[in-house]
């Protein structure tokens, strides 16, 4: 038995109720944010990445620069400086 597509002959998505990227997120925020981990010392810099991997993966209702506990600006910068923006911004405590 074949799906049935969104729109018949135009793609090959299945119809939305079985296409999981078109499933609502559930979810609002982690516990701890990346910020706040990476601030307690936690966390190091390069795991932003698999904190990015997890929003991607996960069921979360909250933006991208939320659930890393920036706000949009900090996010968009941190993208323009990746890791050296991290360690400038948010000191890594604990150790």
């Amino acid at each position: 038995m074949t799906p049935k597509t969104a729109t018949a002959g135009k793609t090959d998505l299945p119809a939305a109720r079985g296409n999981p990227m078109m499933k609502k997120k559930t979810t609002a925020k982690p516990e701890l944010s990346f910020v706040e981990a990476l601030k307690r010392g936690l966390t190091d810099y390069e795991n932003i990445h698999d904190c990015i991997k997890k929003w991607h993966e996960g069921p979360y209702t909250c933006s991208i620069s939320e659930f890393l506990g920036m706000t949009k600006a900090q996010y968009l910068a941190w993208l323009a400086g990746q890791t050296p923006y991290l360690r400038r911004t948010f000191p890594r405590g604990g150790k």
